[in-house]
This record gives C-alpha cells, sequence and structure tokens, in this order.
C-alpha cells in the first residue's frame, strides 16, 4: 500500500481524501494517463524552461497528489509564488485548487510535493488538461531525469482513480555549449559560410 508523507495524509483527511490510504473500491477507468510534457528537455546555465504535469482522460477528477524527484545539482526549480514562503510550482488550470493541502520544491532535496482538491461548489472535472507546471532552471551542465515517484489521483468519495499508464519521466540536459552570441540560426550558418568564402578567396 502506497504511504505518503504524515503531513500530507493529514492534509488529505480534511477534504475526505483520507481514503486513498485504505482498502477502497477502484473507480472503473481504463484510459486515465499522467504524464511529463514535454518529454526531453534541453537547457543552458540560468535557462529557464516549463515541464507540466499533465493528466489525460480523466473522469470525476475531485483531488490530485503527485510528487517529483530531480538532481538539484543540475537544475533547480522557480518559485511560483513569491508571495508566499517557500519554492512553489505553478497550480495547472484543470483542477481548481480550492484547497491546496502541500505545495513545496525542495532545492536541497531534490523533490516536489503536490496536493490539491476541489470544493463545493466545484463539481468533479472531465477530460484533459494541465495539473501542475513547473519551471525549471539550469544549473549546471549534465543530464537529469525529472520523474513522478508517486501518484494519486481520487473523486468526490475520496476513492482512488486508477491510472493507466506506468509514472512518467522527463531527461533534463543542461548543456555547456554556447552557440555565438547575437548569431540567428540558419542566417548565421549563411554569415559564416559567406565570410569563410571571402576568406579564401583573399588568400588565392
Amino acid at each position: 500500500m502506497l504511504q505518503l508523507p504524515i503531513i500530507t495524509r493529514t492534509a488529505l483527511l480534511l477534504v475526505s481524501l483520507a481514503t486513498l490510504l485504505a482498502a477502497a473500491p477502484a473507480v472503473a477507468q481504463e484510459n486515465t494517463v499522467v504524464r511529463l510534457e514535454p518529454v526531453a528537455l534541453v537547457l543552458q546555465p540560468g535557462e529557464t524552461k516549463e515541464v507540466t504535469v499533465w493528466i489525460d482522460g480523466v473522469t470525476g477528477l475531485a483531488g490530485a497528489e503527485v510528487h517529483l524527484t530531480y538532481d538539484p545539482a543540475l537544475v533547480e526549480v522557480v518559485d511560483a509564488d513569491q508571495d508566499v514562503e517557500g519554492v512553489q510550482v505553478a497550480h495547472g488550470d484543470f483542477l481548481p485548487p480550492d484547497f491546496v493541502a502541500v505545495n513545496q520544491a525542495d532545492s536541497e532535496e531534490g523533490t516536489i510535493d503536490y496536493a490539491v482538491a476541489l470544493m463545493p461548489p466545484h463539481e468533479p472535472v472531465a477530460g484533459s488538461g494541465p495539473l501542475v507546471v513547473i519551471n525549471l532552471q539550469g544549473v549546471a551542465p549534465g543530464e537529469t531525469t525529472l520523474a513522478i515517484s508517486e501518484l494519486l489521483l481520487a473523486d468526490s468519495n475520496g476513492y482512488p482513480i486508477p491510472v493507466a499508464k506506468e509514472l512518467s519521466t522527463a531527461v533534463v540536459t543542461v548543456s555547456s555549449n554556447q552557440l555565438f552570441p547575437g548569431i540567428c540560426w540558419p542566417w548565421g550558418a549563411v554569415i559564416l559560410g559567406t565570410a569563410a568564402c571571402v576568406v579564401i578567396a583573399k588568400r588565392r
């Protein structure tokens, strides 16, 4: 049985999601997929790009909890809300964040913890959409995997919604290669090629 942090379990009790940790019957769904988009990302040190936790083909979604891991020596999470203490990820617009049990990125451990549930008058959602948007910034050259380590989806009764696919990962590469600044390819290639031809012509 999947065990979650105590703080998360306590928070989910308040919104009737505690039965996710009990032997509750699963909702009959076969096509729900949770994935990371994109599955591959290339960054320069200091450059920032988005990775989205995306839910596909769900029905009756009322709560979600996701935990991710990454290498903090290579990338870091950019804070999505500087008015709140700590480092947060951005809420997606698929599930209303009426009750946010936890939203925290730990830059030392390389973990992201996020749990959210909708509250009345909002109704459970169906379809596809972004759950979380993570802004990653390159720190040092290397390759790491942003991986979903734990995941729970729940309906309005607290029953777990099964996910069809294995836990998703995204390969993040921080490159040390720097292109010529100020030159925009492919025009840069044309300019450099022309310059090379001029040099060769002069030598002749």
